[in-house]
């Protein structure tokens, strides 16, 4: 029967996606088991503390008072320098067959009442390498029989191969989270300006197709802001690349700093940034901006003094296409770049012209 739920146990661990689930699968699983009246899984946390996971006893009347003597064997255990959770925590296979070995007085009532009469205890271990003194302890599986008995070597070395199994469920569920969190990673990768951390023209398209799909169904003001950093050449030339690159990574965090988490900075290219701010009209809009310009002026920029932008400011209209509002907020960038630069122009003003 063991044999058994071991082969279960490994078809099923590539699907495990968390510690609660491997605990729980494999306490649930081994609770079959002939002669095996309850099975607990421990785990260590982030700071190496030894944790029940999980419980399950042959008698799911009797779950309670098993979690409870469980829980109570594990607070005894916890600074103790000798038992059997000692030698777990320690990377050591034990068998005993007398409670008072592993638990006070307290504790063997609720065991006793049980039937538990052998506790056999497997370590789960880093990298699955049993019996190595010098292997990190990830946690115990404790298996609780119903009376005394001679194990053959074949039951132990699979309760030995189960503890591996825990092991490999382990590492299956790290690779798990460290793969989500590349894949993160990548996908901010994909839509973020790798100099600035902004977010980069591919990533605007996607907000503003989604934005601008909302504003025209539910009626809502969308403006667009064109940014563009006061001759950047300049600031190349005289100071070099470098400098200039950390000119446009202030901007950002500027820019930045004075946004709503529903608005979106772009890297649009060059030293060329947009801000798509939804739910915001031109007159709102504008106020954005002058409110980044003057940010961005009074900031003492490290190596490179009188860092200004000029912006065009331009809502969308009902029915007019995205494309259009934003060629019509680079004209009114240019047109602050030719009266006289660092200000902002709202885009109206210059259709009038």
């Amino acid at each position: 029967m063991l044999l058994l739920v071991r082969s279960k146990l490994q078809q099923a661990l590539m699907g495990i996606k968390d510690v609660n689930e491997l605990s729980f699968l494999m306490c649930h699983e081994l609770r079959k088991c002939p002669g095996i009246v309850g099975v607990a899984f421990l785990h260590k946390d982030a700071n190496d503390v030894m944790h029940l996971d999980a419980c399950m006893s042959r008698d799911d009347d009797e779950r309670s008072s098993f979690a409870q003597g469980c829980e109570q064997m594990l607070q005894s255990a916890r600074g103790n320098t000798q038992g059997l959770l000692h030698a777990l925590i320690h990377g050591e296979f034990v068998i005993t067959d007398s409670l008072a070995k592993i638990a006070d007085q307290k504790e063997n009532r609720y065991f006793h009442a049980m039937g538990v009469r052998t506790i056999v205890g497997t370590p789960i271990l880093a990298e699955s390498i049993m019996f190595d003194e010098a292997a990190n302890t990830l946690g115990a599986l404790c298996l609780m029989l119903d009376r005394r008995r001679n194990l053959p070597r074949e039951w132990l070395e699979v309760m030995a191969e189960l503890g591996a199994l825990a092991s490999f469920g382990l590492n299956i569920i790290e690779w798990g989270h460290e793969k989500a969190d590349l894949m993160r990673q990548l996908r901010d990768m994909a839509m973020t300006d790798t100099l600035t951390g902004a977010a980069n023209r591919r990533s605007a398209n996607d907000f503003m197709e989604k934005e601008y799909r909302r504003s025209q169904n539910e009626n809502l003001p969308l403006t667009v802001i064109m940014l563009d950093v006061d001759k950047f050449k300049n600031i190349n030339d005289t100071y070099g690349h470098e400098q200039g690159d950390e000119v446009l990574k202030v901007i950002t965090h500027i820019a930045k700093s004075q946004l709503r988490e529903t608005d979106l900075l772009v890297r649009w290219g060059g030293e060329e940034f947009l801000v798509v701010a939804p739910n915001t009209d031109a007159d709102a809009g504008l106020a954005l901006a002058e409110t980044i310009r003057c940010a961005i002026e009074q900031a003492p920029i490290e190596g490179c003094n009188g860092v200004t932008v000029s912006m065009g400011v331009s809502q969308v209209a009902a029915g007019e296409r995205i494309e259009d509002a934003l060629g019509r907020a680079d004209t009114a960038l240019y047109r602050a770049k030719e009266t006289g630069r660092n200000r902002s122009i709202m885009a109206e003003l210059v259709a009038t012209v």
